[in-house]
C-alpha cells in the first residue's frame, strides 16, 4: 500500500506541475492577446503561444487521468485490505465462539460429574 501511495504522490506532485506550466501558458497568451488587442506589437508569436498552451493542457490532462488512475489503484487496494480484514475479524470470532462453547460444554460436564459424586456419597448405599 505504501508503494501506491508513493506513487499517487508522485503523480499528484506531476498534475500539480503541469498546472502550473499551463497557468503560465495561459496567463502568456492572455497577454499577447491584449497586446493583440490593443493594436501593440506582440513580443512573440499568438499562434506559437496558443500551440504551447494547448500542449500544456494536453500535457496537464494525462497527468490528471495517470494520478486518478494510481488513486483508484490505492482505493481498490483498501478495500480488498478492509474486506480481508473483516474476513479475519469473523474468523477469529468464530473459533473463539468454538473455543468458548467447548469450554462451558466441559464445565458443564465437570459440574454434572461433581453432582453425581456428590449424590453417591450423601447417600448410603443400601447392599
Amino acid at each position: 500500500a505504501n508503494a501506491e501511495a508513493t506513487k499517487v504522490n508522485v503523480a499528484l506532485k506531476k498534475v500539480a506541475d503541469c498546472h502550473h506550466a499551463c497557468l503560465e501558458s495561459w496567463q502568456t497568451l492572455q497577454a499577447l492577446h491584449s497586446k493583440l488587442k490593443q493594436k501593440e506589437k506582440p513580443t512573440e508569436s499568438f499562434w506559437l503561444a496558443e500551440c504551447r498552451y494547448r500542449r500544456q493542457a494536453e500535457g496537464f490532462c494525462q497527468a490528471q487521468q495517470e494520478a486518478n488512475e494510481a488513486a483508484s489503484l490505492v482505493v481498490r487496494e483498501v478495500q480488498d485490505l478492509e474486506e480481508w480484514r473483516d474476513e479475519m475479524v469473523e474468523k477469529v470470532f468464530r473459533l473463539f465462539g468454538q473455543k468458548l462453547y467447548a469450554v462451558a460444554t466441559h464445565l458443564a460436564s465437570l459440574a454434572h460429574t461433581s453432582l453425581q459424586l456428590f449424590d453417591r456419597q450423601r447417600m448410603p448405599r443400601s447392599d
